[in-house]
């Protein structure tokens, strides 16, 4: 296994995807959705697991190509990272505002049901922290699910 430096989050705690998107909803963020999803739960985990793994979900500002790899692939590879190496789901990618315009970062839905969004690239000095809904402008408008 590969976990010894990034353990799995221990809480493990699920959510119904239905409820994780009525969640969001209330926050006015769209799901952009496939019409039959594969995963019927996501795992969530407390603000402070949370707050604990988001420093590594972030990349460094170098690896970001215009067009190419850019902030939705940055949030994409944060999301992945999150399931893969953290067993946690609850990260998503998001779409919609910031303070530099239309931009990709992470969405998630912790375990008291509160929303929070990550900027993955390192470029920003806020990269690798939790923030709230409006913080440096990051609105966002859609989330995959």
């Amino acid at each position: 296994m590969c976990f010894k430096k990034k353990p799995k989050l221990a809480t493990g705690t699920t959510i119904k995807r239905v409820d994780y998107i009525q969640i969001l909803l209330g926050v006015g963020v769209e799901p952009i959705s496939v019409k039959d999803p594969l995963d019927a739960t996501i795992t969530i985990a407390s603000e402070e697991e949370l707050r604990r793994i988001a420093p590594y979900l972030t990349r460094p500002a170098d690896d970001y190509i215009a067009e190419i790899a850019d902030c939705e692939d940055y949030a994409m590879w944060g999301a992945v990272k999150a399931a893969f190496e953290f067993h946690c789901s609850t990260v998503r990618v998001t779409l919609g505002e910031s303070e530099n315009g239309y931009h990709g970062y992470n969405i998630m839905v912790d375990t008291n049901s509160k929303v929070w969004i990550l900027e993955n690239n390192a470029g920003f000095p806020y990269a690798g922290t939790l923030m709230e809904i409006g913080e440096h402008g990051h609105i966002p408008k859609v989330v995959i699910i």
